[in-house]
């Protein structure tokens, strides 16, 4: 898959996340040990560290037992999600409490787990060393500058600690794990609000106690980031809603209609709704469609409050050969052809 996307930037050139890695290195785990990927962590890790209430699937969590709903916020109000079905990959979705978590950070800090130790002191340093330098985004403040990225962790500057942290975000659901390795002291936050910045401000607010720190005031300084930047982004749609010229499309809608393809993203289906254009995307029932002005659409992905363009061209015999939507907002449009 990875050799039908085109790289935005050259190799080591900058730092650029991109969970199609991960899900590679899932891959290659399951070659080299002959069993499945949650097969694997399930034997290595989970098992050796006794952590029981540990699955793959949020569906099987929640099943007779006390779980946290999945919350969204749209324009302002908590809106409950649907809890996720699918299966947990190498590129997040495992579902855990506190208590396994807890486990987790002691393997995480080099300590035995009820005298079992799963990561040797080398992956350990490994896993805490910068691999690539600097990462977009990293300073928030001055108390807190980015190192690197070391193997499936920030690794950071706070106040003159290291601290190796990652965050999570699943549709309803944030996280964080959270390592000052050299204090031994680690912090997991688990929240049931999509993209909050609690995820956040929670461990630099423990650490600041754990490692003696003058306290700051953490919560409120996000909450104001958070804030100007919500606001930034509903001026940024109003400004986009209101440059639309709204001229006709040059052909009849059932003209659109069909398959598109892509090599690394598959099918993306145009569907014609009554009088309107529906777009179908791996069973995403979040996707709405609204024309902006000749052949172009505005996609909206009403979960994420996400709306990019999405541009019909026509071929040579003048039907309609292709589409293009803008998914990577750092590189061009995808090319989706009509099959």
């Amino acid at each position: 898959m990875l050799r039908y996307l085109p790289a935005t930037k050259q190799v080591r050139e900058t730092w650029q996340y991109n969970n199609l890695c991960y899900s590679t290195a899932g891959y290659l785990a399951e070659h080299l040990l002959g069993v499945e990927w949650a097969d694997a962590v399930q034997q290595r890790i989970l098992d050796p560290l006794g952590m029981k209430s540990t699955v793959f699937r949020a569906d099987e969590a929640s099943q007779g037992v006390d779980y946290a709903w999945p919350y969204e916020d749209r324009t302002g109000e908590l809106v409950r999600a649907a809890v996720p079905t699918g299966p947990g990959k190498p590129s997040g979705g495992i579902v855990s409490n506190a208590h396994d978590m807890a486990r987790w950070l002691l393997a995480r800090l080099g300590l035995e787990v009820e005298g079992v130790k799963v990561l040797s002191d080398v992956t350990i340093r490994e896993i805490h060393t910068p691999a690539m330098v600097g990462r977009a985004g990293g300073e928030l403040s001055g108390e807190r500058q980015s190192l690197g990225y070391g193997l499936g962790t920030q690794i950071e500057s706070y106040r003159g600690h290291r601290v190796a942290r990652h965050g999570g975000n699943l549709v309803g659901y944030s996280s964080d794990v959270c390592l000052a390795p050299d204090a031994k002291v680690g912090v997991v936050v688990l929240t049931n609000l999509h993209g909050t910045a609690l995820r956040d401000a929670l461990p630099m607010m423990i650490f600041d106690r754990l490692l003696d720190l003058a306290p700051i005031e953490w919560g409120e300084k996000l909450h104001a980031t958070m804030t100007t930047a919500k606001a930034g982004q509903s001026a940024a749609s109003d400004h986009h809603s209101a440059g639309g010229r709204g001229r006709p499309p040059g052909r009849a809608l059932e003209e659109f209609v069909g398959n598109y393809v892509h090599p690394a993203y598959g099918t993306f289906g145009i569907e014609l709704d009554g009088d309107v254009l529906a777009a179908q995307f791996h069973g995403l029932d979040d996707l709405s469609m609204a024309h902006r002005d000749l052949d172009v659409w505005d996609l909206t992905v009403e979960t994420f409050e996400t709306t990019v363009a999405l541009v019909f061209q026509t071929g040579p015999e003048g039907d309609v050969a292709s589409l293009t939507v803008a998914i990577e907002p750092t590189g061009d449009p995808i090319p989706f052809e009509r099959v």
